[in-house]
């Protein structure tokens, strides 16, 4: 179904449905090679994005996702996450698996800071882009201390919007904060890892919420749906380990 996108076709109703359901399958089972037909999906068929992720799955579950079937293609992800015409939200999703990457050392630490450090030249971006946070969390998650002056400098000169529409005083303290604290260890912490969002899709330990979770932001999804599911989720979490073949649920289409 994803080729067939990705070569300009199209998918049926019960399709569209279930290909959600069946991103998250390809995840699990790490099937690498599925990567380019989404990232060409994610790049020219904004339509059928927004009706097979959402924008709720775009922001928590996609960069997950691409965490985990991307490892074989980090320089498809960067060349995606500098160049690609996507709007900044699924830009950010894919500069967040990249950054996973260089977390892990597939992405080697010196190659993620030149990376980082030509963004500003390389982008084109207004003053208002909300992209140019993602870059701004990117050097800060990966503790870049050295890219500090630079950051400062975009910052300070205006070309990144500050104020109610920009950049928050909060949000800049938070980053330069998070910057300086940034240590190996803590970058290697799986707390850390978890709290920050870069953990892969259906880790062992976790496949049962990240499904329950997943399904609560399917497109279509109702608040109540949503709500029972977290309930239950969390219900499962507290009093029985998870176990792959339980990963099912009312949410899911047969």
């Amino acid at each position: 179904m994803l080729n067939r996108l990705a070569s300009g076709g199209s998918l049926s109703a019960d399709e569209e449905s279930a290909l959600y359901y069946g991103l998250l399958v390809l995840a699990y089972h790490q099937r690498t090679a599925a990567l380019p037909d989404l990232l060409k999906l994610l790049e020219c068929r904004r339509e059928e994005t927004d009706r097979l992720l959402g924008d709720g799955a775009i922001g928590e579950v996609l960069p997950r996702v691409l965490m985990a079937i991307g490892e074989d293609n980090t320089d498809d992800l960067w060349s995606f996450a500098m160049n690609a015409p996507a709007d900044w939200l699924i830009r950010d999703a894919v500069l967040k698996a990249w950054v996973y990457f260089a977390l892990t050392d597939a992405v080697p630490r010196e190659t993620a800071r030149a990376h980082l450090e030509t963004f500003p030249t390389a982008v084109e971006l207004g003053p208002e882009d909300p992209y140019w946070i993602s870059w701004m969390n990117a050097v800060a998650d990966l503790g870049l201390t050295e890219l500090g002056p630079l950051l400062r400098t975009i910052v300070e000169s205006g070309r990144i919007e500050r104020g109610p529409l920009g950049l928050s005083e909060a949000d800049y303290r938070d980053i330069l904060a998070r910057l300086e604290e940034s240590t190996e260890s803590s970058r290697k912490s799986v707390s850390w890892r978890q709290r920050a969002g870069y953990t892969p899709f259906g880790e062992e330990d976790r496949v049962k919420y990240d499904f329950y979770n997943a399904a609560r932001l399917a497109p279509g999804t109702s608040q109540s749906v949503s709500q029972t599911l977290m309930m239950q989720a969390a219900e499962d979490a507290a009093n029985q380990p998870y176990r792959i073949d339980q990963a099912g649920n009312e949410n899911t289409p047969a």
